[in-house]
């Protein structure tokens, strides 16, 4: 039976988003630095947006409550459109949005430079939409599946791995996940007890351990489209739990998750390279 290669597929998107990432980098390099990010950011969003499920939407703006409280700025933010009713839009693209139709949210970046205040930024975003659902007086467990997911994205890490230890030594809540395109990693925590008996990570595992180095099986050569597809079907399963999709599709998903697993690489404390 004829196959889909879809790490290949993943692959031409990856060095797609590298393009995008070196562009940055030029923009940079002529002193334009508030928009080096910006071709990362619109092509991410775009690549992304254009293959999520029905009614689900990439978007970037802010979130508002009943109150009125309006979250710090998102970069990209996946939402349900059938409660995602916009207020307004601004001229920029960025939209106003219940905060009940956010996913997931994501801040992309094109390098690792400043990375500390990327992670601050994720952690006042989640600080505001916590806020937001417990002033709603949401049960705990509906508030736990409707929290979004947090993933720091950046285009390239390639020398700044100290500076991404020292940001991520406060115990202080961070992204669930740091997605490196470049490098073909992610970093993630762990349970902080227990070694994984499989050494691989789900897609849904939130934890509060040390921060890890997770990467494809290393038998796999092809780095960067193996992660990209890892982030894409974790975001696919984040779109499952919001929705409450327990049926035949969570079963594909468990399936993937199983076949096109990542790989425990290492404590990042303990790293003075990128494996």
């Amino acid at each position: 039976m004829p196959k889909i290669d879809l790490v290949r597929e993943f692959d031409n998107l990856a060095a797609d988003l590298l393009r995008a990432v070196d562009r940055g980098r030029v923009l940079h390099e002529t002193g334009n630095i508030a928009n080096s990010g910006a071709p990362l950011e619109h092509l991410f969003r775009d690549l992304v947006g254009k293959r999520l499920p029905e009614p689900f939407r990439m978007r970037t703006g802010y979130l508002f409550d009943a109150e009125r409280e309006v979250s710090p700025q998102i970069d990209a933010m996946i939402v349900d459109a059938t409660t995602s009713h916009e207020i307004f839009r601004q001229e920029d693209g960025a939209g106003y949005l219940p905060y009940v139709s956010a996913v997931a949210v994501l801040e992309i970046k094109n390098a690792a430079g400043r990375c500390a205040g990327s992670i601050a930024q994720i952690r006042k975003i989640a600080a505001s939409i916590k806020k937001m659902h417990t002033r709603s007086g949401v049960g705990i467990e509906e508030r736990e599946r409707r929290t979004p997911l947090y993933i720091l994205v950046l285009g390239t890490a390639s020398t700044n791995l100290p500076e991404l230890k020292r940001a991520l030594a406060s115990d202080e809540p961070s992204p669930d996940i740091i997605y490196l395109i470049e490098q073909g990693l992610m970093l993630a925590r762990d349970d902080g007890i227990f070694e994984f008996s499989s050494g691989h990570r789900g897609f849904r595992e939130r934890m509060g351990g040390d921060w890890q180095i997770y990467g494809p099986p290393r038998e796999h050569q092809s780095r960067a489209g193996w992660m990209l597809q890892w982030i894409y079907f974790a975001l696919l399963s984040q779109i499952k739990t919001f929705s409450g999709n327990t049926g035949i599709y969570a079963e594909f998903l468990n399936s993937i998750e199983r076949s096109h697993s990542v790989s425990n690489l290492g404590k990042l404390e303990a790293a003075t390279a990128w494996p």
